[in-house]
Formats: structure tokens, sequence, C-alpha cells
């Protein structure tokens, strides 16, 4: 009697890109949590080890084994070329972001998957991001946007006491745990590797969109995040990228007359910023107990130098992203108005933004 053919694994549903720069037990303890999901059968994982000075590439595979593809850059590529590279890998409908200082729940890439195939129109998926040291507190439901171009973490350092239990449209995902149709990600050539870190993930988000796509929030998907514990970043190398970077998002994205009118809202800004930095409270308070407030100025300051010396390589990814874009200028307008973030949440009472 012939024994029958084996039959073929079936193929990925989703890839899960781990970005590994720093601690390598978070980074253990992230994959973990991966190959511990609900459908773990049906994910790939891939681990980039991003010009880690250690021996986390020999640590991680003597971990893992071939349960993950472990690729190695030889330098540290950021946020955004680290994705890139394990984009290169990605197999599947879907492509999953878990930053190496968080964990997930066993059931978060079948949830955020679940969500996504329900609704053809969906091209992005945002978990239920909880603080890892107060599990009661929200880090992040997504993005809301300021007029000026930052970036605000929904609900951050809030309660998590219900308001936040419902599945909803929301701007953008995060890129600490999102979901993000591949392919629509690979028509835009992933993600933009001039940001390196901070609102690359929002870059990537407003692309989606005006491809057409919408993000939904899905809360039945929860993810533990540590928030900045593996970056290895300066506090104000990070500021340094925050702000560069939202310049430049403003640039890409923002019609004309709210580029015009985004000084006063960023000065508006700055100046709740400054008090809470004075009064120590959150992320301001956390900068400023590392740096006199004169030099995270002169940070922004440099930031802002930076991020005009690149305004003709701007200005051209923008008109290449206008030519692209399927939906209308009215269409993104009402979205900025819709997902606006007021400068009181912009005070950054909480911790910090996500990723």
């Amino acid at each position: 009697m012939r024994t029958p053919p084996e039959q073929p694994a079936e193929a990925p549903k989703a890839a899960v890109i781990i970005i590994h720069f720093g601690d390598a037990a978070l980074t253990k303890a992230a994959v973990e949590s991966v190959l511990a999901q609900t459908i773990s059968e049906r994910l790939k994982v891939v681990v980039v080890d991003n010009g880690s000075t250690d021996d986390a590439s020999r640590r991680l595979r003597g971990w893992f084994g071939d349960r993950v593809t472990l690729v190695r850059s030889e330098e540290n590529r950021g946020f955004a070329g680290g994705n890139n590279l394990g984009l290169r890998y990605a197999e599947g409908r879907y492509v999953l972001l878990l930053n190496n200082d968080a964990e997930a729940r066993p059931e978060w890439a079948e949830r955020l998957i679940a969500a996504a195939e329900a609704d053809s129109t969906v091209g992005m998926c945002t978990p239920k991001i909880l603080a890892w040291a107060d599990r009661k507190r929200i880090d992040c439901t997504g993005h809301n946007m300021y007029p000026d171009g930052l970036s605000r973490s929904r609900g951050n350092w809030q309660r998590d006491d219900g308001r936040y239990d419902t599945q909803e449209e929301t701007l953008v995902a995060s890129g600490c745990a999102g979901l993000y149709l591949r392919e629509a990600v690979m028509e835009w050539g992933g993600f933009d590797e001039d940001f390196f870190a901070y609102q690359d993930d929002i870059e990537l988000g407003l692309k989606l969109r005006l491809s057409g796509y919408r993000c939904l929030y899905v809360p039945e998907a929860v993810v533990y995040h540590h928030g900045s514990a593996g970056e290895g970043l300066h506090d104000r190398t990070k500021v340094f990228l925050i702000e560069r970077n939202r310049v430049w998002t403003l640039l890409l994205f923002f019609p004309l007359t709210r580029i015009l009118a985004s000084p006063l809202h960023t000065t508006l800004r700055l100046w709740g910023s400054y008090r809470s930095g004075r009064r120590g409270i959150g992320q301001a308070g956390e900068v400023a107990r590392r740096s006199p407030l004169w030099r995270v100025g002169a940070t922004i300051l440099h930031a802002w130098f930076a991020a005009l010396m690149a305004l003709p390589a701007i200005v051209r990814k923008r008109w290449r992203i206008r030519a692209r874009r399927k939906i209308g200028a009215r269409e993104f307008r009402d979205l900025l108005s819709r997902f606006r973030a007021t400068v009181d949440e912009m005070g950054f009472g909480g911790r910090e933004p996500c990723p």
C-alpha cells in the first residue's frame, strides 16, 4: 500500500515583524508572545537584528531556531528601515508589527486579522495597547492628529475603564502593534526611511488613507507596552526626530492653508509643553529632568532647520503622493478635522506618544 504524499503546509496568513535593538530579553519575550498566538501556525515570524553590537543574533537563534526568520542588519536602520528589511521576508495577506518591548495577548493576531477580513475597506487595524507598568492605563488606541502635523496617541495614560472598549474607526494605526494590508504597504514602497524613527507609522498610515483605506481600532486585541525601553535613543535625539518628522508630515500631507496656519498651533503646543516641563508633568517633564529646557529648545530649532534643509526633496515627495492619491482633497481635510487632537491633549499629561 502506497503512503499518501505529504500535504504541503498551509501558507502563512500573515507575517509578524519584530525589530530587535537593545535588550535581547525584551525581544525574547515579544517573540514568545507571538509564538503563543492562537493562530501561530499561520504566522511567519520575522525578527530583524537592527545593528545590535552584542551577540543578540546568536542568542535569538539559540532560543528560537527555525521557528523564526532571523534577519541581520549590520547597521541600525531605525524603525522605518528595519521594518522595510523585514517586509522583504514577509508572506501572507497581512503584516503585523510588534515592538520588541511589547507583548501580545494570545488572541491579538487572530482578532486583528478577523476585523480586517470582515471589511474590505479596512487597510489597517490597531489594538488596545496598555502600559506595561500599569495595565489599567491606556498607552495607545490608535493615533489622532494635531493641526501642526504631530500625532497624538488616542487615550494615552487614561484609565482603561470601558471608554475604549468599542470597535471604531481611528485615523491611523500604531506601528507598535498594528496590522497592515501587505499589498497596500508594498504599493507605497513601505516606510519612508528618511524618517528613521517616530512619525514613520503616521506617514505610512496617511498614505494608506490617501489610497482610500480605513483604519479600525480593535479593543479585543490587546498588547502590553513598556514604552521606549528598547530603542537606545537619548531624549534629545528623540525630541529632534519627533519634531523634524512632524514638520515633514505637515509638509507632505497637509493642505497649504493648514500649513500656513500651523505656526500658531505649534506655538500653543510648545507653550503647553513648556509649562508641563516646568511643572515636571508628563513627557515634557521627563525630558526636562534629563536636559535643561534651553537645550530642548535648541534641539527643536535644530530639528526645524534640518526639516527645512530637506525642503526640495519633501516637495518632490509631496507631488508624487498627490499624484497617487485616490481620495479627494476635501475628504482628506475632513479626516484631519474628524480625528483632530486638541492642544490640551498635546500637553502630554501621560508619558509619551507611541510607538
